[in-house]
């Protein structure tokens, strides 16, 4: 009778079995996440001084870099999500200069699980912000002290809401939304 050499077929069954996985991984369906770089370049389509609705149907658009809305563009986000990748560690998530961004029913999500970022969730530098009912800015844990968790309205800036809701977003010392001097916030509904 021949003797079996057991760790020599200890490897021939893990390897057997690892290559069993590897095809069973290869063929499995990937599902594609949406990335900001779409939403970017939905955003940058849209000409210089140009106005555009942009209707998300409900995705979700996680980010690990900063959104810029430049060039005087007049831009509305409805129906849909940003959410801040989890390891996103610079400042501001959304900039808004020299142009207009209406938010309706519309999440800005700092994500929960990112504890350590450096400003605000949206800056507006001679800019205007909208945030209308069903819009949600929310998640924003700021390591130090920038004055905005939520919202920084710069200098020649102004923020209007007529609803929705600003929460969740701690800058140790101040709060969910900084207006600075030269700046300008009318809040008729929301909270």
């Amino acid at each position: 009778m021949k003797k079996i050499n057991t760790s020599q077929s200890k490897l021939t069954s893990f390897l057997i079995w690892l290559m069993f996985l590897g095809g069973v991984l290869i063929s499995m369906p990937v599902k594609a996440k949406t990335t900001v770089s779409e939403l970017q370049q939905l955003i940058d389509d849209v000409p210089a001084n140009g106005t555009k609705v942009l209707d998300l149907g409900g995705k979700t658009y996680e980010q690990a870099a900063m959104v810029e809305i430049t060039g005087g563009r007049n831009i509305t986000l409805k129906n849909g999500t940003l959410l801040r990748y989890y390891f996103y560690g610079a400042g501001t998530f959304v900039s808004v200069t020299d142009s207009r961004l209406t938010l309706e029913s519309f999440v800005i999500d700092g994500n929960k699980k990112n504890m350590n970022t450096g400003g605000p969730l949206v800056y507006l530098t001679n800019s205007e912000l909208t945030v209308k009912a069903g819009t949600v800015i929310t998640n924003n844990d700021i390591t130090g002290q920038v004055k905005a968790g939520g919202v920084m309205v710069g200098k020649n800036s102004s923020f209007v809401m007529t609803g929705g809701e600003i929460g969740g977003c701690y800058d140790y010392g101040w709060g969910q939304v900084y207006v600075a001097p030269g700046g300008k916030f009318t809040m008729t509904g929301g909270t």
